[in-house]
């Protein structure tokens, strides 16, 4: 970053291809459209490119892109047309998008096991989605980006608690609505034989 600052574009070009799939993945699961993630993280790169004069480094850079990166995807899924461009985007995530979420492969599973570990990671990404925005970016911080709880809290700028209080809250309330989303699929199995 402190090459960037001295107006270094292949030091840009670098950084841009070391953490743009990272981000990718991270904006993908806090939005849950790749469309609009790509979008979004083309203009987050911009906001870092156009900032780096003012960068002083306090900690690991990561730290820095997801604090920019998550500052972003809030403000921009509290606008209002963000709603209108997500649904007309709406489509559902690819096999490299469902972010680490191993799937069976398919010589090995069968047909049903596959559909099912399918069917469970939508799911799951639409339960993430639902998450209230702090604890879904402590969340995806921790579980899928390996952020230390410090790290997390200086991205959110809470306290090392608070954090811990997040990801409590966020992995009860996945589990919950997990169970119920299986319960009504298992009734729903059991009325059509």
């Amino acid at each position: 970053m402190m090459s960037i600052k001295k107006g270094d574009r292949a030091a840009f070009q670098a950084l841009f291809r070391k953490y743009s799939r990272p981000l990718h993945h991270f904006v993908f699961r806090f939005v849950g459209n790749a469309a609009v993630a790509e979008e979004m993280v083309q203009e987050i790169f911009f906001k870092i490119y156009r900032a780096a004069d003012k960068y002083e480094p306090r900690g690991r850079f990561t730290t820095y892109l997801y604090r920019v990166a998550t500052n972003h995807c809030l403000n921009e899924v509290r606008k209002a047309d963000y709603r209108e461009k997500f649904d007309s985007l709406d489509q559902a995530p690819s096999d490299d998008e469902r972010g680490g979420i191993v799937l069976p492969d398919k010589e090995q599973a069968g047909a049903d096991a596959l559909f099912w570990a399918q069917t469970m990671a939508h799911k799951l990404q639409e339960l993430l989605v639902e998450l209230p925005e702090n604890q879904r970016v402590a969340l995806l911080l921790n579980r899928l980006e390996g952020l230390s709880y410090q790290e997390i809290a200086d991205v959110l700028d809470v306290s090392v608690g608070a954090v811990k209080s997040l990801l409590h809250r966020a992995r009860h309330t996945l589990r919950d609505r997990l169970e119920e989303w299986e319960k009504k699929h298992e009734e729903t199995d059991s009325s059509t034989r």
